[in-house]
């Protein structure tokens, strides 16, 4: 699960599942990318994968696609050096 910062009228920010999530618990029949719908929605897909984010991920961890091995070595706190 993991929230999304624009929060509703509300004080608490609204948290989505992940498709993987849900459709692990039955609840969809899709495990697929709500964003690219390319892959399976894990944590490698949105860190390193995921077409739909890789501007995102340019602008913060300094490529366009990462390998697993790289995303392990990222230095949080400092973005655009892994």
């Amino acid at each position: 699960m993991w929230c999304d910062t624009v929060q509703s009228d509300s004080s608490a920010p609204e948290c989505s599942v992940s498709p993987s999530f849900l459709y692990i618990m039955g609840l969809t029949d899709s495990p697929l990318c709500g964003r690219c719908r390319a892959e399976k929605d894990t944590s490698v897909n949105v860190l390193c994968e995921c077409e739909a984010l890789s501007t995102l991920r340019h602008a913060y961890l300094g490529a366009f696609v990462l390998s697993p091995e790289d995303a392990l070595r990222l230095s949080l706190g400092q973005s655009g050096t892994y």
